[in-house]
């Protein structure tokens, strides 16, 4: 028959047996009970042939099936992965780490832990990033150099500064310039933060000072002018505010005095507590870490990749692998599956060591349907689905087996395009 009849012969696969031979798509394989591939007799009930295809086919158990088949694929690229993440780690060797730690005094005013929190700010801002290089005399950006360190919070008056570079001296040189660029912008911040205050003062006493030249003024401009009862009680009321005015002045300037004071002295002791406590100093990388994150981190990400390939696959794929797919499709049993079959140039039926198993396991189920010699002729009906070659090559297989065991007389119909049994059998033209 011609592939295109294989629908009539599912329609009685009552009196007929069906096999499907697809080469390569029905791989041989151990999946679940219901589905195993050996040469155990595979019938599936009548209800499974009137649900659709692509019921089922997605379950669990053929995903796992669907991941063990293609275990090649998904191997490969997890090597292919380990590989890569190994290569870029060769390419790309861990940077040095340069570190300095700093000991900072709480500047007058100012809360411990909030201190600490704003210098760390202040190192990591691009004003002490462009002071460091230009130290350094490197023309860089601050914004990229920024983002080559950072600093830490280690006490309420400790911080520390770790730079990564591949040069270990350029790490250090970069590290403690962003410790000298920190203590000095410090500095300048500090000092001019107390010429604010000190300048207020002023401002305080000044306005102060006005206030009792206004008084004295006034009290001049009233004393020359014509004695009466009423210019000498004003006068006498400007004076008691002008004693009062100065009083207050005096006051304010001895506070004032006193606050400059206390102020130089706690901006001194901050500007003399903060230092460099320990200089920096270039730490090797982690080569057995780095090396473990990137080869794993390939490994795992090839794997994935993979594993999604074969998944998506699965699902998205219209092809039949399975056995109850194919019985399904046809809407009859399957007896036999195989696993993929080989087809080579043969004469005389002689069949390749290594498509020996398959083609014998096929030979030896066809004649195991045709009945004994005692009912009388036989004949039996073999529909190829795909390729001719397979059932040509296991058909002649078992009629040169029967002949040679004396078993019974075998006629063979080959009524493909082509005609690759008879080819086989050293048949050139028409006939028996």
């Amino acid at each position: 028959m011609n592939d295109g009849n294989h629908k009539d012969a599912a329609a009685n696969a009552d009196e007929a047996m069906i096999f499907a031979f697809r080469s390569g798509d029905v791989p041989a394989r151990r999946p679940s009970r219901s589905t195993d591939f050996g040469g155990e007799e595979f019938t599936a009930p009548d209800e499974r042939f009137a649900g659709d295809l692509a019921a089922g086919v997605t379950s669990l158990g053929f995903i796992r099936a669907e991941i063990a088949r293609r275990a090649q694929l998904w191997i490969l690229l997890a090597i292919i992965g380990l590989l890569a993440g190994a290569g870029y780690y060769v390419a790309r060797p861990a940077p040095y780490q340069a570190s300095t730690w700093l000991l900072i005094a709480n500047p007058p005013g100012s809360a411990p832990g909030v201190a600490v929190q704003n210098d760390q700010a202040i190192v990591e801002s691009r004003t002490v990033a462009s002071a460091a290089l230009r130290q350094l005399r490197i023309n860089e950006n601050p914004v990229t150099f920024v983002s080559q360190y950072a600093s830490t919070v280690v006490t309420d008056q400790v911080l520390a500064i770790n730079v990564k570079n591949r040069s270990a001296t350029v790490a250090i040189a970069e590290a403690n310039a962003l410790a000298k660029a920190f203590l000095a912008y410090q500095t300048h911040l500090l000092l001019t933060q107390e010429q604010l205050v000190n300048a207020s003062l002023q401002e305080k006493v000044s306005q102060a000072q006005q206030n009792v030249n206004s008084l004295a003024s006034q009290i001049s401009q009233l004393s020359s002018q014509p004695p009466g009862s009423s210019r000498q009680a004003h006068l006498s009321a400007l004076r008691d505010e002008r004693t009062h005015a100065e009083a207050s002045l005096q006051t304010l300037r001895l506070s004032v005095q006193g606050n400059e004071a206390s102020t130089e002295i706690a901006t001194t002791a901050a500007l003399k507590g903060s230092q460099v406590l320990d200089p920096a100093v270039a730490s090797p990388p982690s080569k057995k870490r780095r090396l473990a994150l990137y080869g794993g981190g390939g490994l795992l990400g090839g794997m994935v990749i993979g594993l999604a390939i074969v998944v998506i696959g699965a699902v998205t794929s219209e092809r039949l692998r399975r056995r109850d797919d194919v019985s399904r499709a046809l809407g009859a049993p399957v007896r036999l599956s195989v696993g993929k079959v080989r087809v080579r140039k043969a004469k005389n039926a002689t069949i390749a060591p290594d498509q020996a198993s398959e083609v014998r396991r096929v030979a030896a189920h066809l004649a195991a349907t045709v009945p004994t010699a005692a009912h009388g002729p036989m004949s039996l009906a073999v529909v190829p689905v795909d390729d001719v070659q397979v059932p040509a090559l296991c058909l002649a297989f078992m009629a040169v087996s029967c002949v040679r065991e004396a078993k019974a007389r075998v006629i063979v119909a080959d009524l493909c395009d082509g005609a690759p049994l008879a080819h086989l059998l050293n048949a050139r033209e028409t006939g028996v």
